[in-house]
């Protein structure tokens, strides 16, 4: 598979480690509106790849894209992709406005073209067991609390401090509010509560989640101090932890009658 980058920053570097370790995917393109920053990353990281500044060459001769720029940029690029019929893997957050979500995944369905934000941490072994044992548990969970919480201090000028497309909302929130459609169901109704800094930037945040099902969730985010950073459930018999809450490594799970087991991608947490 020919694939093509846009952005050249650290995630783009992750990205083009983990194809050149995956047989059949190539980063044949890299696309950056600097033609320097193109040329650079494919000599440092994409050897043999061709570096461009204009989106519409750069999709001439690939079979999918990678989106990850700030996401600011991203629905220009996501949209002109699939205009082009090509597959696109788009960074978090999609877009920064529903408004811009619900216009791509419109234009993805009317192309018949797939489209996938890159929310990787439903997909590890320990959230999966997780969701396995909550499937097949007789008592449902009621309620949920995650935690994504560490001091963060990014360049001067970087993408995090500005208030339209950075703050702990943007850059964070999302994990949390996958992982509770994903264990308790649709949200019903939500509170958002908001401490921003002087320029008006997100700096910290708790999301309150009503759930359909009658569960609830409650989501602290922040740039500004650290926290637990773990995912909490309660169910009427038992409670499991995920640690931690953004790349869980390690579930535990604890009955009502005292007895707990550790998941199989961890020591016990209990």
């Amino acid at each position: 598979m020919r694939l093509g980058v846009i952005g050249t920053g650290h995630m783009a570097r992750e990205m083009a480690a983990a194809a050149d370790a995956v047989t059949g995917i190539k980063i044949a393109s890299v696309l950056s509106r600097e033609a320097d920053k193109a040329r650079q990353f494919a000599a440092s990281f994409a050897p043999g790849a061709v570096d461009f500044s204009e989106i519409e060459p750069f999709l001439d001769s690939l079979d999918a894209v990678y989106v990850a720029t700030p996401p600011g940029a991203h629905m220009a690029s996501v949209s002109a992709a699939l205009e082009a019929g090509r597959p696109v893997l788009c960074e978090k957050p999609l877009t920064v406005s529903t408004r811009d979500t619900d216009q791509l995944v419109a234009q993805a369905r009317a192309t018949g073209t797939l489209l996938m934000e890159t929310l990787w941490t439903l997909t590890l072994p320990a959230f999966r067991q997780l969701q396995a044992r909550l499937e097949g548990h007789k008592s449902p969970a009621s309620l949920m609390t995650f935690d994504f919480s560490f001091p963060f201090a990014p360049p001067e000028g970087s993408h995090y401090l500005d208030p339209a497309t950075g703050g702990v909302l943007l850059d964070r929130a999302v994990y949390g509010y996958a992982a509770a459609l994903r264990l308790l169901g649709a949200v019903d109704s939500q509170q958002v509560f908001v401490t921003r800094d002087a320029t008006g930037l997100d700096r910290s945040a708790e999301v309150w989640l009503a759930h359909r099902s009658g569960a609830r969730s409650v989501i602290t985010l922040s740039f500004d101090r650290l926290g637990s950073n773990r995912l909490d459930l309660a169910l009427g018999d038992a409670y499991a932890s995920l640690e931690p809450s953004l790349g869980g490594e390690a579930l535990s799970w604890k009955a009502a009658g005292g007895g707990g087991a550790a998941g199989a991608c961890g020591p016990p947490r209990v």
